[in-house]
Formats: C-alpha cells, structure tokens, sequence
C-alpha cells in the first residue's frame, strides 16, 4: 500500500533530467488516487515552506493520527509476504 508514503523511484527511459524522483500518491477529497513525481529539490523546498508557516497548515486530528497508525502497521504487515 503506497497512500500517503514518499517512495524513491528510478525512471526507465532515456530522460535528460533527473533519474530518481520521490512519488507520492494520495487520495483527493473527490475519492480518485493520484500520483505525483517530486524531485528532491522539490520535496525539500516544500517542508521548508512547511515549516516557515506552520500556522497555516491545517491540524491534525487525534483519529487521521490513529488512521496513519493503522495504515502504516498495516502497510509493514503487507511487506512480510
């Protein structure tokens, strides 16, 4: 299960640009999944705009940390087979 994890992927083609990019796939408030390709200059530049204007982001609630939890020990579980 790859929802809500930052994976390190290798692009296969002949690119001239980067060849590892960190893939992030999420689900959006209309319930379709999407994927995007971040560089790490990009990953990056968005934690430190996270973290400049903390005030802005929006909290986190007791049950999404409960859920993240549930997601990440079960996403371990899958791993083992």
């Amino acid at each position: 299960m790859n929802i809500g994890r930052l994976i390190r992927v290798e692009t296969t083609g002949n690119s001239r640009g980067n060849n590892c990019y960190n893939q992030l796939t999420f689900v959006t408030d209309k319930g379709t999944v999407e994927q995007l390709l971040l560089t790490d200059r990009e990953v990056d530049a968005a934690k430190t705009r996270a973290s400049k204007n903390y005030e802005s982001l929006q909290r986190t609630s007791w049950f999404d940390r409960l859920v993240g939890l549930k997601i990440h020990l079960f996403s371990r579980f899958l791993s083992w087979f």
